[in-house]
């Protein structure tokens, strides 16, 4: 694969959440950077579906909204604009639960119109207080705002942010992920 120099890439996201955007616009500038210093990336968010449930419970169901999120991005993209983007990005966070705790962590995908490359982010467990309001149906980032007393903080810092005091944020956590799931696309001779 060549690049131009200072050429742009378009990419399509699987949200418009602020965090899901930069940390995708910023892990596939990355991820493309050694093949032209001068890239230039540019992102657009859409609000499309992961096909799964609002809460993930399990590794499957994760990485498989993050993938569907990512197609979902490239057809929103590829109606709105008229050609389809370079690549589309579907991020998806979740839990895995069993008897005596509960693990969090997220799936990215990247999609160029024929390679879906994934990667998942590090993983960290859930205190008990958290654990409990999620088996009791609240969604991740709702319990995360009511045991710190936050508001929205998936649109920010996350849970990731408050149990690691401000250390690592949702879009340092994403954005190695992001661009792990770029390495299929990165090298086709060794993956298709």
């Amino acid at each position: 694969m060549e690049w131009k120099k200072s050429e742009q890439v378009c990419i399509a996201i699987g949200s418009k959440n602020p965090v899901k955007v930069n940390s995708s616009i910023s892990g596939v500038t990355k991820a493309l950077q050694p093949l032209c210093p001068d890239i230039q990336v540019q992102g657009t968010g859409f609000n499309v579906s992961s096909d799964v449930s609002d809460q993930p419970m399990s590794e499957i169901e994760t990485r498989t909204g993050a993938c569907n999120r990512a197609r979902n991005a490239w057809n929103a993209y590829t109606a709105e604009v008229g050609n389809p983007p370079d690549y589309a990005v579907g991020l998806e966070g979740g839990i895995i639960n069993d008897e005596t705790e509960m693990i969090c962590s997220a799936w990215m995908a990247v999609y160029d119109g024929s390679t879906m490359g994934s990667a998942r982010t590090c993983s960290f467990p859930l205190p008990q207080t958290i654990r409990q309001l999620v088996l009791g149906g609240m969604e991740l980032g709702d319990a995360d705002d009511k045991v710190f007393g936050s508001v929205n903080s998936k649109q920010a810092g996350g849970t990731v942010g408050h149990l690691s005091r401000g250390v690592i944020d949702r879009t340092a956590y994403y954005e190695p992920a992001v661009v792990l799931a770029m390495v299929p696309l990165l090298w086709p001779d060794l993956y298709r």
